[in-house]
């Protein structure tokens, strides 16, 4: 296969501005191992470090045309960026379109309104900053975001819109070479130190700042390329590039237990990548790299990348009981996406010229915005719960309903604290705390009070862990200090707790900071759970005469408890129970098991498992998400709280 000057890439261009094949196949090399990840694990178990390959090239092409214009003197900003929304802005405003239009057809009202969130994240390029405290990349149930992937599209975003800017104003007062590879260097100490350092991975995996070392180690080569003519020559350019592919090959399939990424693993993969492109005439580069079925899919790589996982998690939302031949059908229809946006968009978009570049240019930052504003739509409309919802099945038409709020529940403010009460013209004699998992019992909660005559308080915030002291978010930090002048209250002689307690654990497991509510810092050897847990039990001793209860999670899951995620959406399901065994994530047993040691004899435990998961085995008709129980199945037989009530 012949690749013409005139169908390549403006980037793919090396030092000296000559067309190199090697890096276009070197693009292959990094796109298949994360499409045969993504949809079949267990065939190249890192094949997700395919990105970290991506992220190199990014930074060796990007910076080399930076470095050459800044030392030519004719770098300019606007022509920068103006090639790179030509290039990038058109394929991905066609997925963000596609993914609208089909979650519209396909999804679900709470689906939609995610997807919302996700399409305006991705459009202003901060899917990786809004994704640190949603969803991790390896959790199960990122497989049902269409656009979790643009994450690593963010962070180059996020380079390519500061790191010109630093280097001119770096070149402009300190007109050296060495000034530039001197701040590139700090900073890639800085950051490969902090994301192998970072105890939060999630936050390593996605921030900016822990991902730039990948990029830098391309920009660090192509510096040293474009001011001092480094290049390898005899044997070590040959030896060099193949010692790089191997190391890269051997990355994807090492399989090395309970390795964390980003980590040493990446390292590997980076030093590879960097190691083939110093090659421009081994065998490796020559022949493996340059041959023309890599030359190819190198080309097509960006939009391969940016259409497979729609794809894929389309599958696994609308026909997840698909054979593996619907697997592969999808990564084919992915290429041949590709292969039509690269012909037929990207060529077209790219070679125009004088006005009809720069109107061109003004278009698609338009159009993005109008993506962007189209995720706000979808978000502000709770995902149009009255669109034209083409799955006909009962189970799923039962959840895409919003459940009408239970009357009965008035507001109250108690000793400056604002919840909500059974009965507004009495104190609160039963309390009940906590986040979502607590907000899920208010039917029973009023159905119990209307029986037992008793009043009920209420104080729960979806998403906040209510402990004072434990300062995770600022929404939540100002509720959760009021917790103890409810559990001072005379007139409640019973407290109840109710969080999704195996969440808190392995999400604050790694918080050492915290700051208490006299405004000292302090820090916990342990994490944020168990500096809450140990909060509670302070809390529960200095308030002896009151009878407290911990209400274990339900088992649950990330995606998996779902039954929306089970149900095969082109055609009809007849089914009336769809029982599962207990999930493989282990999250909500080990918070469960943590909480029951921790308050032994302070808190009587309220397990809901037996009655919800007979015989080990859970009937996800009465789950409403992956992680809540149906509230109308709640009201009915969350008969576990009964002890709350009795006396």
């Amino acid at each position: 296969m012949t690749i013409k000057k005139d169908v390549t890439l403006p980037q793919e261009l090396g030092n000296g501005h000559a067309w190199r094949n090697d890096i276009t196949g070197l693009r292959a090399l990094a796109v298949l191992p994360v499409l045969i990840y993504h949809a079949f694990p267990g065939l190249i178990p890192n094949g997700f470090l395919g990105v970290d390959v991506f992220f190199v090239i990014s930074g060796y092409l990007i910076s080399g045309i930076i470095f050459r214009g800044l030392q030519k003197g004719d770098f300019s900003w606007k022509s920068f960026y103006a090639k790179r929304v030509k290039r990038i802005f058109p394929p991905l405003l066609l997925v963000l379109l596609f993914v609208a239009v089909v979650g519209w057809f396909f999804m679900t009202r709470e689906e939609y309104l995610l997807l919302g969130k996700e399409i305006y994240g991705s459009a202003l390029f901060f899917e990786n900053l809004r994704l640190l405290s949603h969803l991790g990349y390896f959790d199960p149930g990122a497989i049902y975001k269409p656009l979790i992937h643009i994450w690593s599209l963010s962070v180059e975003e996020q380079f390519y819109i500061v790191f010109p800017l630093i280097a001119m104003a770096l070149w402009r007062f300190f007109p050296q070479a060495k000034w530039l590879g001197l701040f590139v260097l700090a900073m890639t100490v800085s950051s490969l130190s902090w994301c192998l350092l970072a105890q939060d991975k999630s936050f390593a995996f996605y921030f900016p700042l822990t991902r730039f070392w990948e990029l830098s180690f391309g920009i660090l080569l192509a510096w040293g390329e474009t001011f001092y003519a480094f290049q390898l020559k005899g044997k070590s350019a040959r030896l060099v590039p193949a010692i790089g592919f191997v190391l890269i090959v051997t990355t994807y399939f090492l399989v090395i237990n309970e390795l964390e990424s980003p980590g040493f693993l990446n390292l590997g993969c980076v030093l590879g990548a960097v190691m083939v492109l110093m090659g421009r005439d081994g065998f490796i580069n020559k022949t493996v790299l340059s041959a023309g079925p890599m030359v190819f899919v190198g080309l097509v790589s960006y939009s391969l990348y940016l259409w497979h996982w729609p794809l894929l998690s389309f599958q696994a939302l609308i026909y997840p009981m698909g054979a593996w031949w619907v697997t592969v059908g999808m990564l084919l229809a992915s290429l041949v996406l590709a292969v039509a946006s690269y012909y037929w968009v990207e060529n077209p978009v790219r070679r125009l010229k004088g006005k009809a570049s720069k109107r061109s240019v003004i278009v698609l930052l338009v159009l993005m915005f109008a993506a962007f504003a189209l995720g706000q739509g979808i978000r502000g409309k709770k995902g149009f719960p009255e669109r034209s919802f083409v799955v006909n099945n009962p189970v799923l038409m039962v959840r895409e309903k919003e459940q009408p709020e239970p009357a009965g529940w008035h507001e109250r403010v108690i000793n400056g604290v604002e919840l909500e009460v059974t009965d507004p013209t009495r104190m609160p004699e039963i309390l009940l705390i906590g986040d979502s998992h607590a907000n899920q019992y208010r039917r029973r909660l009023l159905a119990e009070a209307k029986r037992t005559g008793k009043v009920v308080g209420l104080y729960a915030l979806n998403g906040c862990l209510m402990v004072p002291g434990v300062t995770y978010s600022d929404y939540c930090v100002e509720h959760a200090s009021k917790v103890e002048t409810l559990y001072a209250l005379p007139s409640v002689k019973r407290i109840a707790v109710s969080q999704v307690w195996g969440e808190w654990k392995n999400t604050l497991r790694y918080r050492q900071q915290f700051q208490a509510m006299d405004g000292r810092v302090l820090t916990f050897k342990n994490g944020g759970f168990a500096l809450a847990m140990e909060t509670m039990q302070a809390m529960m001793k200095r308030h002896p005469e009151k009878r407290y209860f911990i209400v274990l999670d339900a088992p649950w899951d990330h995606g998996s408890y779902d039954i929306a995620k089970r149900i095969n959406r082109l055609g009809e399901n007849n089914f009336s129970t769809l029982l599962v065994p207990y999930p493989n994530l282990d999250w909500w047993r080990d918070g469960n098991d943590y909480v029951v040691k921790t308050f032994e004899g302070l808190a009587e435990i309220l397990n809901p498992t037996p009655t919800v998961c007979p015989n080990q085995l859970c009937d996800l008709i009465h789950y409403g998400d992956d992680d809540h129980m149906d509230k109308t199945y709640l009201e009915k037989n969350a008969t576990w709280l009964d002890p709350i009530f009795n006396d």
